[in-house]
């Protein structure tokens, strides 16, 4: 009896294990722009708001005009809805390929901003299906150096960045990527790791895209050159 209840027992989380190690397993998202607005401001003005006065938290606070309108598209993160989220927030893959400027090396329009290597390389395996001649730059630290990733972007064009907040950082930081061209940012809100975790509640990646979007995004939202979109 004692042995029947073990491997019962034992059978029971091996279940649960299974269960946990799904990813990517999340509810339909669909946010207006004052929602995404909200969502975003919540989570970066708290961890920004420990380090700075609060004047200068208010200086930065976003709108929701700031923020991309997704054409009420819901999507549940999966690498296949990246393409249309942005037809419908960005605009027409064929209107897209128009912001395409051949004459700009390391300048991207768009960048797209993940927890991780592997889940960048799914979205650019995604954008394979419908990106036509634009160029996408990978910008994470797996398997390139950044001095390496530095010289490429300075000697290619690159339309659509997709990498980790700190990899990008550092190339802007490097003067390697250039941010002029910059139109659209998308941070990649949906998608779950092994832990079920979002990209905000992962501590040293949600610190790095605070940072990046402090130092280097709100400036430009700022100015009207750029928008803000969660994927």
């Amino acid at each position: 009896m004692e042995n029947k209840r073990k491997r019962k027992q034992s059978g029971k989380r091996s279940s649960r294990r299974k269960k946990f190690a799904k990813v990517g397993e999340i509810e339909t998202l669909l946010l207006s722009r004052k929602q995404q607005c909200r969502q975003l401001w919540d989570v970066f003005s708290e961890r920004v708001g420990r380090r700075i006065a609060p004047v200068e938290l208010d200086e930065m606070e976003l709108n929701e005009t700031d923020f991309l309108n997704d054409g009420e598209f819901s999507h549940t993160g999966k690498s296949d809805d990246l393409p249309q989220y942005i037809a419908k927030a960005v605009g027409d893959w064929s209107e897209i390929s128009r912001l395409s400027d051949s004459s700009r090396k390391g300048s991207p329009f768009l960048f797209i901003v993940t927890a991780s290597a592997v889940r960048s390389v799914e979205l650019i395996k995604s954008l394979s299906k419908v990106k036509g001649k634009m160029r996408v730059a990978k910008l994470f630290a797996r398997h390139f150096k950044v001095e390496e990733q530095g010289m490429f972007l300075k000697s290619h064009v690159c339309d659509i960045g997709v990498g980790t907040p700190n990899r990008i950082q550092k190339l802007v930081e490097r003067g390697s990527l250039q941010l002029d061209q910059l139109q659209y940012f998308i941070i990649d809100w949906t998608w779950q790791d092994v832990k079920q975790r979002t990209i905000r509640c992962i501590p040293e990646v949600w610190t790095d895209v605070c940072q990046l979007v402090q130092h280097s995004i709100i400036p430009r939202v700022k100015n009207g050159h750029t928008n803000i979109g969660l994927f």
